[in-house]
């Protein structure tokens, strides 16, 4: 139950990066709003990049745990984690850009 409500809260932070993205003021239907927010280069396109991400980490240490190597299937569970992490920094980084920029300081 930890887990869940651990990973909901890192949806919603990236959901509420969602609601503050620049592009998404000029949507006015629902599928450009998605377009917007799930496109390239949108603040959603992360959130399927982690949920692919995770997808492939699940089943690749299935598939390890399964052939009996618990030691690849933990690498790949470490590699997975720094990976969701550099993705994490990268949009926080730019969300950070764009409140800078927004309040005119400049770096």
């Amino acid at each position: 139950m930890r887990k869940a409500r651990k990973a909901m809260g890192v949806c919603l932070g990236l959901l509420g990066t969602v609601a503050v993205w620049p592009g998404l003021a000029e949507a006015t239907t629902f599928g450009q709003l998605a377009s917007a927010t799930f496109g390239l280069g949108g603040p959603g396109a992360a959130i399927l990049q982690l949920l692919l991400i995770c997808i492939v980490v699940w089943f690749s240490m299935y598939m390890a745990t399964a052939l009996n190597n618990g030691q690849a299937a933990a690498l790949i569970k470490v590699t997975g984690t720094f990976t969701c992490l550099s993705i994490i920094v990268g949009l926080a980084w730019g969300l950070l850009k764009s409140i800078c920029a927004f309040a005119g300081i400049t770096f």
